[in-house]
């Protein structure tokens, strides 16, 4: 497996992606849409005004009425990837070999890289107290390429945090702008209220987009492995806060876990694939199980 101290010695965002990639298998996705096209679907009974060229005369030898053939149209799935860059995304802990925001890169790279290899589009948008559309939707590996350059200048910007429901707002304000049903990949280190992100993914669920929320952590923001009195500077304009770690660690252990399984279940009662990671995680095998789980999620609920 690739370790991320692995990958950061990979020399271009590029490579590592690819890296990540190497192995991975990627099937094909077919739209709910019905037209013409080689691949049969079912049948309907016949209704005034249908093409008479798609009438089975198999079946109305059999059933003696009228029955239409109908076809699956496969078509191109559209990928969005949606970059959190808040300025909490440049946290990295001591002994970390990278940020979440170099990690969310690294999966949002080798994610647009898997749909493109399956002849899908991909497009690419940052998220703070808006959206911000980087890169519209393409589907060929130099538009790929044009991802990837686009996410190696990407650098956060500070944002209030006490500003009105940032998360909720540039989710609301992609799902106005994206009306056809797609594909949504997170990447967001979710530093928000709970009820504010729920209301952001349902947004997006409310167009029946896919959404796949990937949430990064930073293993010192999961195990507060923390010693002796710290000075914490707060990101994001919140200024500094000394804390004896040692009364503190149950407790906080005990909120971020809370927070974690409330999120996780938010997701769940969406339908919303949730995925979290921490940045020492090897991206290639968790970006591998999250595919085949998905894949065996589709296969089941078909």
């Amino acid at each position: 497996m690739l370790t991320p101290e692995e990958l950061s010695r990979l020399a271009s965002l590029e490579l590592q992606a690819r890296a990540i990639v190497e192995g991975i298998l990627s099937g094909h996705h077919h739209s709910p849409a019905r037209g013409v096209s080689i691949e049969f679907a079912e049948h309907r009974q016949y209704a005034p005004g249908d093409d008479l060229r798609h009438i089975d005369w198999k079946v109305f030898g059999r059933r003696d009425r009228y029955y239409v053939r109908q076809y699956e149209m496969e078509s191109d799935l559209t990928c969005h990837l949606l970059l959190d860059v808040t300025e909490s995304m440049t946290y990295q802990s001591v002994g970390t070999p990278v940020s979440k925001l170099a990690y969310a890169k690294w999966l949002l790279a080798a994610i647009g890289f898997v749909v493109i290899q399956q002849q899908d589009l991909v497009s690419l948008s940052t998220i703070d107290r808006s959206t911000a559309r980087q890169l519209p939707a393409g589907g060929r590996l130099g538009h790929w390429q044009a991802v990837v350059d686009r996410l190696k200048g990407i650098t956060p910007t500070a944002t209030p945090a006490r500003s009105e429901r940032p998360f909720a707002t540039a989710l609301e304000q992609f799902t106005e702008q994206t009306p056809r049903r797609s594909v949504v990949v997170i990447a967001s280190d979710c530093l928000r209220p709970l009820d504010e992100i729920r209301a952001g993914l349902q947004a997006a669920r409310s167009r029946r987009h896919d959404v796949l929320l990937w949430h990064v952590l930073d293993p010192a923001e999961w195990e507060f492995a923390f010693e002796g009195p710290v000075l914490f500077q707060g990101m994001e304009l919140l200024g500094e806060q000394l804390v004896e770690t040692r009364s503190l660690k149950q407790a906080y252990q005990a909120e971020v876990r809370k927070f974690c399984d409330g999120l996780e279940l938010a997701c769940r009662d969406l339908r919303v694939d949730y995925h979290r990671v921490l940045t020492r995680e090897p991206v290639d095998l968790v970006l591998r199980q999250a595919l085949v789980e998905r894949g065996g999620a589709r296969s089941a609920g078909s």
